[in-house]
């Protein structure tokens, strides 16, 4: 061990390398990946090497330059605020659901159609196990404007927000998580890895060197994921004690 991290004996390095880079990632969250779980001399330096070297990220970053990071409101505690949207990719429609505060993203196939009733149900699906949500910010799609969804947000209560054709930015946080899931979805068929399990990568690792994984925000837990981890590192601040 050093610290809380796993100490990887060199015969298993190569497949703790390949599970550090399963969502295709960049070489800093790979870094970070790492630094919560897992370590041996040189990592850094591996993983470096791996993300310079992988060609789906190589053919990937062609298409998709970097975009800047756009500000929002933080809200003071997870699930208060989220965002949602609608894109297609490949001929298939998926459902977006984040979280301003942490960071999670959720995503779900809607099926038969993306008509304002499906998108109803499939909120509430989520919000069912998540919680309701203050507010929920969206565009101004027929989707989301529908009178249909306006009952949903009275019945349940919590404030819908659509942003405004004349202030695209004020959505830009889901837009850029939109733009997360499909390069992850992309790189997950390209190199025929499990979707889900590319999605469980991105929820478990850090933000930056300060702010936990988005997991962690939102469950108050690390997420248990492929890669190794420490047994007590995955229980939460506040441990349940068992009745004497």
């Amino acid at each position: 061990m050093k610290g809380q991290r796993i100490l990887i004996p060199k015969q298993c390095q190569n497949d703790i390398l390949a599970k550090l880079h399963d969502a295709h990632q960049g070489m800093v969250k790979c870094q970070l990946r790492a630094k919560t779980a897992v370590f041996w001399p040189r990592i850094n330096q591996d993983i470096e090497e791996l993300v310079k070297a992988c060609p789906i990220c190589l053919e990937n970053s062609k298409s998709q330059p970097a975009e800047p990071l756009q500000s929002h409101e933080v809200p003071t505690r997870p699930w208060q605020i989220i965002g949602t949207d609608l894109f297609t990719l490949d001929g298939r429609d998926y459902l977006i659901v984040a979280d301003y505060y942490s960071y999670t993203i959720m995503k779900t196939i809607p099926k038969g159609n993306c008509k304002s009733p499906t998108i109803v149900n499939l909120l509430k699906s989520i919000f069912s196990e998540q919680g309701i949500p203050e507010r929920v910010i969206s565009d101004n799609g027929p989707q989301y404007s529908s009178h249909i969804l306006k009952e949903f947000s009275q019945s349940w209560n919590f404030h819908h927000i659509t942003s405004s054709p004349h202030y695209p930015q004020s959505n830009g946080f889901i837009e850029r998580q939109v733009q997360t899931v499909k390069q992850t979805i992309t790189k997950a068929r390209q190199s025929k890895y499990d979707v889900h399990l590319a999605m469980l990568s991105l929820r478990a690792t850090p933000i930056d060197n300060h702010l936990p994984s988005p997991g962690e925000l939102l469950f108050n837990r690390k997420l248990r994921s492929s890669i190794p981890t420490k047994i007590p590192n995955t229980q939460p601040d506040h441990p349940l004690k068992k009745n004497q």
